[in-house]
């Protein structure tokens, strides 16, 4: 099977606008000075993405069906809001397999792997089998093979050493500690069960992070947002999303409009601000909510004199829904959350 990842990387750098209002409009002014030192910014934290191996692969996506391949469990949209994939094992026997490395396209030797790790949260707990693992494939050889499919199968679990916190985001490894740092509690996945040889010369087959079968039933429920591996060469950070974080949107004449999310509002999730820009001849209304059932106006962007729209909210409600002030014309608006 040859895995196809189709990567976005994660540029999420606002870009920085100086904004003063008179009676009338909200003018954006862009210099020169500023744009230089955005783009520099955004090139150092690009050097520093490349560097650690990031990339991006959203739950619906040809990437994303390649990486859950044959799982069988329920891999859906946090129910909490929570970026990543939330994978819940509803029916009986049904688990999920998530493959971080294919040996069909790259080629590492067992020796190599320096670290496996994944991050997430572990929202319900019975025992071990609650908790994802990691699995380190190598490939057959013909001679004395463990499996139909490989040589040597090399599992890193749980050993209930470690309390689990429900929800509470982790970082689980086995092997060694990732280079790459994460402020996460980390949990060591140290019981280390190893099937055929596991000689370090034997080439790797799959990488894969995967759950219990055996789980009780809706006790394999799992938040996970990023899962990775370390050679002494190669870091691979893939962070799992499932929600729209950007969005182009339309609005026709007076219509107010959210993400794909609700139906009436953007919900900014775990984020906490918003960009709103497009190009308009009109205001447009931003209005906020905290339940999402009464909203109220935040602000009435107007347009610059050359039909640009540009608002920033810091620390901004829960809820927050755009609305076309116009009776006749249509425009574009562009939101991300951060």
């Amino acid at each position: 099977m040859k895995l196809r990842h189709d990567s976005v990387r994660v540029l999420n750098h606002p870009v920085k606008v100086k904004n003063e209002e008179n009676t009338n409009f909200n003018v954006v002014e862009l210099n020169s000075s500023i744009i230089k030192d955005s783009l520099s910014s955004l090139n150092n934290k690009t050097n520093d993405l490349n560097v650690n191996g990031c990339s991006q692969i959203h739950l619906n996506s040809v990437g994303g069906t390649a990486v859950k391949a044959d799982s069988n469990c329920v891999i859906q949209p946090d129910p909490e809001k929570r970026e990543g994939w939330n994978c819940v094992n509803s029916t009986v026997s049904t688990k999920f397999n998530l493959y971080l490395f294919d040996g069909l396209s790259e080629s590492m030797t067992l020796g190599d792997v320096k670290s496996v790790y994944f991050k997430g949260a572990v929202n319900a707990f019975s025992n071990s089998s609650s908790v994802p693992f990691l699995h380190v494939y190598t490939k057959p050889t013909g001679i004395n093979d463990a499996g139909f499919f490989y040589h040597s199968k090399i599992d890193y679990t749980y050993n209930n050493d470690n309390t689990i916190g429900i929800g509470e985001e982790c970082l689980f490894y086995g092997i060694g500690l990732p280079n790459n740092e994460f402020g996460n509690r980390k949990i060591q996945l140290n019981n280390k069960i190893v099937s055929g040889e596991g000689l370090d010369n034997e080439a790797v087959l799959y990488v894969v992070c995967a759950s219990d079968s055996g789980a009780v039933i809706d006790k394999m429920n799992t938040t996970l947002n990023l899962v990775g591996f370390e050679t002494e060469n190669i870091r691979r950070n893939y962070k799992l999303v499932s929600g729209e974080r950007n969005n182009n949107i339309v609005l026709s004449n007076n219509e107010s409009y959210g993400s794909n999310q609700t139906s009436s509002s953007i919900n900014l999730g775990c984020k906490n601000n918003i960009n709103i820009l497009g190009s308009a001849s009109v205001s447009v209304f931003i209005e906020g909510s905290g339940d999402n059932v009464n909203f109220y106006e935040l602000h009435e962007v107007y347009p610059s004199s050359n039909n640009h729209l540009y608002k920033q909210i810091e620390n901004a409600p829960q809820y927050i829904r755009i609305k076309n002030s116009n009776q006749s014309n249509t425009i574009t608006i562009h939101y991300n959350l951060y």
